[in-house]
C-alpha cells in the first residue's frame, strides 16, 4: 500500500523509527494509500497511548481501515467505517493482556450457501469438488491420523505453499494436525459433510506467522476403496467468531 506513513509512540507522533531500536514494537504505524488506511501494531507491547492517539486521527483518513495487529502471529481485519475501526481498537486494548491458548480455533457451522465463498457454495450444492481446489487425505491406521496425498493447485495451500503434500500446512503433527484429524474423523464416523469456520496460525514461506480465517467443507469419500479418505475444500473468508 503506497502513500504516506506516520508513526506514534507515547501518545504523540514521532519520526520514522530506527529498525534496530529495541522499542520498535511500542510504535504504532499509520499508513494511507489508494487502498485505504492501515493501522499496524503489536498487541502485547506498551503502546496504549499511541493507539489512542491514532484513533483520534482516523476521521482524517481514507476508508476502508485495515487493522493489522500481532498477537502470537499477525491478524488482519477490514473495517468500512471510522466508528467500527475505533471500537475494535478499543476492544483490543482492553484485551491487551490476553495470550491465545491455542494455534487453531474451529467451530462447526450450520451451512448457509449465502455466506459461503463461491467454491464452497458449489461443493455444498452438489456442483462438485474439483480436484484443483481440493485437498485429499487418507487415514493411516498405523499413526492413527490422516495423511495428505493430493494438494490442488487452486486450493489455498496450493496457491501459497505449492502442491507438495509434505509442506508445513499438510503435516499431521502439532495443534493444527490434531484438530484437523478430529474433524476429518467426525465426518467419516457420521457419514456426512462437515462445514466449519477455522482460524489457525500458519508459518508462511516468508517465515511470517499469520492467523488465517477460512471456511472448509470436509467430504467423506464413499467410493470403493476410499472409505477412510476425505476431500477437503477450503477458502479464506471472514469467520463468525473472534478469538481475540
Amino acid at each position: 500500500m503506497a502513500g504516506w506513513r506516520r508513526w506514534f509512540r507515547d501518545g504523540r507522533e514521532v519520526h520514522e523509527p530506527d529498525a534496530s531500536s529495541q522499542k520498535r514494537k511500542e510504535i504504532v504505524r499509520l499508513l494511507q494509500g489508494e487502498l485505504g488506511t492501515e493501522v499496524r501494531w503489536h498487541v502485547h507491547a506498551p503502546n496504549v497511548a499511541a493507539l489512542f492517539a491514532v484513533t483520534l486521527t482516523l476521521s482524517e483518513c481514507q476508508t476502508p481501515f485495515i487493522l493489522r495487529f500481532n498477537c502470537g502471529g499477525w491478524f488482519e481485519e477490514r473495517h468500512e467505517t471510522v466508528q467500527s475501526a475505533v471500537t475494535r481498537i478499543h476492544d483490543l486494548i482492553a484485551r491487551g493482556d490476553r495470550f491465545l491458548p491455542s494455534r487453531v480455533f474451529v467451530e462447526e457451522m450450520t451451512p448457509d450457501p449465502g455466506e459461503m465463498p463461491d467454491v464452497l457454495k458449489d461443493v455444498w450444492l452438489g456442483v462438485g469438488a474439483a480436484e484443483d481446489f481440493a485437498i485429499r487425505c487418507l487415514f493411516d491406521s498405523q499413526s492413527g491420523s490422516f495423511i495428505v496425498n493430493h494438494v490442488g493447485p487452486s486450493s489455498p495451500i496450493g496457491r501459497v505453499w505449492g502442491t507438495n503434500p509434505t509442506s508445513a500446512p499438510c503435516r499431521n503433527s502439532g495443534a493444527f494436525g490434531v484438530s484437523a484429524n478430529h474433524s476429518y474423523l467426525r465426518a467419516i464416523q457420521q457419514g456426512r459433510p462437515v462445514y466449519e469456520h477455522v482460524v489457525a496460525a500458519f508459518s508462511f514461506p516468508d517465515n511470517a506467522l499469520r492467523w488465517v480465517p477460512y471456511h472448509r467443507i470436509i467430504l467423506p469419500q464413499h467410493e470403493v476403496g476410499s472409505a477412510n479418505s476425505v476431500l477437503v475444500v477450503a477458502e479464506c473468508a471472514a469467520v463468525n467468531f473472534k478469538v481475540l
